[in-house]
């Protein structure tokens, strides 16, 4: 906390180290990277990234991949793929729906 009671907020990025706040905990939890992308960490100790998004005036979410094998980098460009994707009219969920091999990747 600053002198004034206002809180600074720093940016925190995933990184692929060990970090002891991505332990599982009792309730999920987030580490958000901007871009409504973060980092979910589910009570049992899976991390995987999503995007979250608003279709239609509903929240969805979109699992971009598991922690471990999509870096942050590549969460980053699938993000910005996929907001390309929404921006365009079309539902990141009926996209995959109706062809479900079609999956953005990553250095292909």
């Amino acid at each position: 906390m600053t002198s004034g009671g206002i809180r600074k907020k720093y940016p925190r990025a995933a990184h692929r180290r060990q970090d002891p706040t991505l332990e599982a905990r009792a309730r999920p939890i987030r580490r958000w990277d901007g871009g409504a992308l973060y980092l979910d960490v589910s009570r049992s100790g899976g991390k995987l990234w999503r995007l979250k998004y608003r279709f239609n005036g509903k929240e969805k979410l979109l699992a971009l991949g598991k922690w471990d094998t999509v870096t942050l980098r590549e969460a980053r460009e699938l993000r910005d793929e996929w907001k390309k994707i929404l921006a365009k009219g079309m539902d990141a969920g009926t996209v995959l729906r109706k062809r479900p091999s079609w999956k953005l990747s990553i250095g292909q």
